[in-house]
């Protein structure tokens, strides 16, 4: 009897204090039950589930309710307990954490748009490039070409001007 009364008295308290928080301006009251009342739903849990295993009924002021009828209720308190601080909580988090995936899929998309520009632009300086490359190459090769036209002219003018001393020693 004293689990079931237990856990009775519990499940009345933590309404009360519950419902005494919602409707007055009590905050941190309120704040705690959020946070809180989760392991007091399980304390809670504990004393029904003893109640349970030792088959302790509780009489009020000699009226006997049956025990079945009293199980059933104590099960039916623990499910809206566990809506109240769990299960809707969970709910909040999920719908929360949804709108975050969205909002980070919609982000991704944008970058991947950006990323995909970034390789269009570069894709483009790389073409570039590579259309500077030939050019460059055919101008090395004209340089290339001067340089050895001014290599046989430095040539011929060293020849023409070793003739040119071989001519005036001689004279």
């Amino acid at each position: 009897m004293i689990y079931l009364a237990i856990f009775w008295i519990g499940i009345l308290a933590l309404s009360l204090t519950w419902f005494v928080a919602k409707f007055l301006p009590m905050k941190r009251v309120r704040d705690h039950l959020d946070r809180e009342g989760f392991f007091y739903y399980m304390v809670l849990g504990c004393f029904l589930i003893m109640a349970i295993l030792t088959n302790d009924p509780v009489s009020f002021l000699g009226i006997e309710i049956p025990w079945q009828m009293q199980w059933l209720v104590s099960l039916l308190a623990m499910f809206g307990i566990a809506w109240q601080f769990y299960l809707k909580p969970l709910k909040e988090n999920v719908h929360r954490i949804d709108k975050d995936v969205v909002e980070v899929r919609m982000n991704v998309g944008g970058l991947e748009k950006g990323v995909n520009k970034i390789e269009q632009r570069f894709g483009n300086m790389e073409f570039r490039v590579n259309r500077l490359e030939g050019t460059v190459e055919r101008l090395g090769a004209t340089v290339e070409h001067q340089g050895s036209t001014l290599d046989r002219i430095d040539r011929n003018v060293a020849v023409l001007m070793k003739s040119a001393r071989t001519f005036i020693n001689q004279q």
